[in-house]
């Protein structure tokens, strides 16, 4: 088996269609590939309805059911299943462009040594996003690049985000990543239920770079991202933009304990602290002066790295 596609599912009963239009529409030619679907606790009729979409496919498919909520334990236990020697990550609102997976394989043979692949994620033609929010559609894993190029993962932050929809890895490094972020003190499960977050896949870029392997971006790897237009909003973003402030410290902590070089890529946590509260001002500031979208989530983003610090402050 070539690959494995991986999808988890949570209330997605208004979602299967598209999505899985577009799994139908793969080119499948030459390649050995299964669908494994994953029910993370759902309530509502989404996996009946899986049962009978995945009848409908030309691959082998099977629906598991993941009862702890949260998206990474609905991910490692599709990676356990898994028969592929390559996993990508489709989320629910997905819709990869139907080359995806030649796509893949061409890059398989291009960068042998490479641990992780990812591409664009863009928004439907017909969505219209808010004025001034066009760039901090990042927090939600929307992003347009050119070109093709391999980049080392080993510095905490990077110019762009690679990781979220579309995430590309060999299975064995998947399932040792699992095994070790279930074994770790400091879980972090990005989205829980109706809870819609993120960190997870920061930590899990990680631990499969945690050798200096390469990651490859393409832009010929590409999906549409059809994201609830709630969260396209201001106060969405700005929100999200919080609790990823709060979980930087734990998604870091987790990270540092498996992947030494963040020990010395990443600021100490004295200067990070230091940073933080000398930032935070200023940003406020900004905001008020100038309340776009942009500003907006660079003070929330930084209000909720402070709250973190100050809940490790009292919980001493």
């Amino acid at each position: 088996m070539d690959w494995t596609i991986i999808t988890c599912f949570h209330n997605s009963q208004h979602r299967l269609t598209p999505y899985f239009e577009a799994l139908r529409a793969l080119v499948l030619d030459g390649l050995m590939v299964e669908f494994v679907f994953v029910d993370n606790a759902s309530s509502d009729s989404t996996k009946d309805r899986l049962a009978i979409e995945a009848a409908q496919l030309s691959a082998p498919s099977r629906v598991l059911r993941e009862p702890q909520p949260g998206l990474m334990f609905a991910r490692c236990t599709g990676v356990a299943a898994a028969r592929g020697r390559w996993t990508l990550f489709l989320d629910d609102d997905n819709e990869p462009r139907p080359d995806y997976l030649q796509q893949l394989s061409r890059l398989n043979r291009k960068f042998p040594q490479a641990a992780m692949f990812t591409g664009n994620c863009v928004l439907p033609q017909e969505y219209r996003v808010p004025p001034g929010s066009e760039d901090v559609l990042g927090l939600i894993a929307i992003r347009r690049l050119a070109g093709e190029f391999a980049f080392d993962y080993n510095e905490f932050t990077l110019p762009h985000q690679p990781w979220g929809a579309g995430l590309c890895a060999e299975t064995a490094a998947l399932r040792v990543s699992c095994d070790a972020w279930m074994g770790t003190d400091q879980k972090v499960t990005g989205r829980t239920g109706s809870k819609l977050s993120g960190g997870e896949d920061i930590w899990l870029a990680h631990f499969l770079t945690r050798n200096r392997q390469l990651a490859v971006f393409s832009d010929r790897l590409e999906l549409v991202h059809r994201v609830d237009l709630h969260r396209l909003q201001p106060h969405y973003l700005t929100r999200l933009a919080f609790e990823n402030g709060v979980e930087f410290l734990t998604c870091l902590e987790a990270v540092k304990e498996v992947k030494s070089a963040v020990a010395t890529s990443a600021p100490s946590g004295a200067r990070r602290r230091l940073a933080a509260v000398v930032t935070l001002p200023l940003r406020l500031l900004v905001f008020l002066v100038a309340p776009t979208p942009r500003n907006a989530t660079a003070a929330a983003g930084t209000l909720g790295l402070v709250y973190s610090y100050l809940l490790r402050w009292v919980a001493r």
